[in-house]
């Protein structure tokens, strides 16, 4: 309920300030692609109970402005809290999320990335594994959503 309202507001803010722009995303649609690693290069088995640093971008792969862009994680085998989130990484702060693992970076232009980060503390044994999933909180289609999610696992020993 409380991003249906966000999203309101961001539409009818962005749609006062860029126009025909916003017209065209939501008749378009917004192709957005999730990659993302283990900070560090780390590829292989880790000692549990140590943090380890995430990183994901998303791009807009469209011609078109997303202007309500939110990264949702999904964490198995391993703890965060909503101070170990960097929404975004590597630009101006837009939203974080303490109920709900996610970052709303906000408007992403056409060719641009947002990066987001986290932190994670592991379990002592098994697989952690991250995902980060982006979406238009907008509600604009994705024509290929099957780029939207990235999952990244670390074996803990």
């Amino acid at each position: 309920m409380r991003r249906t309202a966000l999203a309101a507001i961001v539409i009818a803010v962005m749609g006062k300030l860029a126009g025909a722009q916003a017209v065209s995303a939501a008749s378009t649609g917004v192709d957005l692609a999730t990659t993302g690693s283990v900070m560090a290069g780390v590829t292989s088995a880790q000692v549990g109970g140590q943090e380890l640093a995430f990183s994901f971008n998303t791009k807009n792969n469209s011609t078109t402005t997303s202007v309500s862009l939110a990264v949702t994680f999904t964490v198995t085998n391993g703890t965060l809290n909503a101070t170990d989130y960097i929404c975004p990484l590597i630009s101006n702060h837009f939203n974080i999320n303490a109920d709900t693992p996610s970052c709303e970076p906000g408007v992403i232009g056409p060719g641009k990335t947002a990066s987001t980060g986290l932190l994670v503390a592991t379990k002592n044994s098994g697989t952690l594994t991250v995902k980060a999933c982006s979406s238009n909180l907008d509600g604009l289609v994705d024509p290929v959503s099957s780029n939207n999610c990235r999952t990244l696992s670390v074996k803990i020993v």
